[in-house]
Parts: C-alpha cells; sequence; structure tokens
C-alpha cells in the first residue's frame, strides 16, 4: 500500500496526499511519463508567487532577453486541479541526460516466470504499472486483453529504458537462482563426500571473504 502523508497547506489547511496522486494527477505535458520515470525525471517545487507584471510561474514568465547565459531553465508543469496541492506546488523537469536513480523501498518485485516459460500474470501486471503510461487501472489494459497480449503489445515499441527497468528485475532474480544453485550443488558434493568417508576443504567461493562477494547470500 502507498504511504500517505499529510501537509498544510498555505490556505492552513491539513491535506492528505500520496505518490499515486501526484501521478494520477500529474499535468498533461508529463502524460506519456511511465509511473517510475515520472519519479525519476522530474520532482516537486513549491510554486513561486507570479510577479505583478506577468502571470504564470515566475520561472517561466521571464522574456527571453532578460535571461542571464546559463544553463537551460527547467520546465515546470502545474498539477491538475484536482490535486491536493495543485494551489502551490508544481513538477520540475530534469534536463536530459540527468544520472538520477530511483530508490525503491519494501518487498521486491514479483518473481517473473521461470526460464523458459511464460511470465506470470502478476509480474506483467507490475511492470505495466511501472513503465507505460497510465491514469487508471483500465488504461494498462483492455478488457479482452491477457496481460502478456497488453505487455508483449507495449514492449514492441517500447524504449530502451523500459526494456532495461523489465532486464533489471528479471536480472535480480537470475543471480539469485543461480547462487542458490551452486550452494545446493556444493551441499550435494559434500554429503557424497561424507558417505564416501573423503575430506574435501570447503570451495572458498562461497565463504565470506571469498572470491565473488562477502558471503554466500549476496547475489
Amino acid at each position: 500500500p502507498a504511504s500517505v502523508s499529510l501537509e498544510v497547506g498555505s490556505d492552513a489547511r491539513i491535506r492528505s496526499r500520496t505518490q499515486v496522486d501526484d501521478y494520477l494527477y500529474r499535468g498533461d505535458e508529463l502524460a506519456g511519463f511511465g509511473y517510475l520515470s515520472f519519479f525519476v525525471s522530474t520532482y516537486e517545487e513549491t510554486a513561486k508567487k507570479s510577479s505583478p507584471e506577468g502571470t504564470g510561474l515566475e520561472a517561466n514568465s521571464e522574456s527571453a532577453s532578460s535571461r542571464k547565459a546559463g544553463p537551460k531553465v527547467h520546465d515546470r508543469v502545474p498539477y491538475h486541479a484536482n490535486h491536493p496541492c495543485a494551489s502551490d506546488k508544481h513538477r520540475v523537469v530534469r534536463n536530459p541526460g540527468h544520472n538520477t536513480l530511483p530508490s525503491i523501498v519494501g518487498p521486491f518485485f514479483p518473481r517473473p516466470g521461470v526460464t523458459g516459460e511464460s511470465d506470470n500474470d502478476e509480474f506483467l501486471a507490475t511492470c505495466l504499472s511501472l513503465i507505460k503510461p497510465w491514469r487508471q487501472l483500465e488504461d494498462l489494459k483492455a478488457p479482452a486483453q491477457s496481460w502478456k497480449e497488453s505487455f508483449d503489445e507495449y514492449m514492441a515499441s517500447a524504449c530502451r529504458r523500459d526494456h532495461d527497468v523489465v532486464a533489471g528485475i528479471k536480472y535480480y532474480y537470475q543471480c539469485s537462482d543461480s547462487a542458490s544453485k551452486k550452494r545446493e550443488k556444493l551441499r550435494e558434493e559434500e554429503f557424497l563426500d561424507e558417505d564416501q568417508g573423503v575430506s574435501r576443504s570447503r570451495d572458498k567461493t562461497f565463504e565470506g571473504g571469498g572470491r565473488d562477494g562477502d558471503g554466500e547470500d549476496d547475489v
């Protein structure tokens, strides 16, 4: 479940909000952003009051001739009117080429299908909710579509970044499964040695401080 924060607005009223609210009520200029890219490529800022001589956001009301030379001004995009903080906050779009990374808390993503088999619906639905633009859950999948059909349709024209997100989630489980198989194989070899009365030193690869990391549980 999404966490809920309480904020006191400029009108002294207490309002509740979630990150889902921020995404659902994003401005139309950000309609093409998926959930993950929205939070990675934009950030929230308190809107400055318009100057008496102009209208709109102060950063966007300056004429080109009045701006000093320097980095490109970041685009500011207001929330839709239904957003609880629409009156005093907006999103700032990071410039292309930024190196911002997401910090995702909580349990890891659902496990994909076993190699060689189709991915399960929970995994496909989670990936679509992260990378495909949507404003209501019905946007993720047409009623007559399966999750696999919707996922395949979107990925056929998805950008490389979206493909990398899905590949990164799968890579975690590939590494985890590979490490588990190696540990199981080592245990089987040790049991076999004990049955045959053979003494063998433990492979340091699976010991803490070995070649592949700090311990056998690292993946």
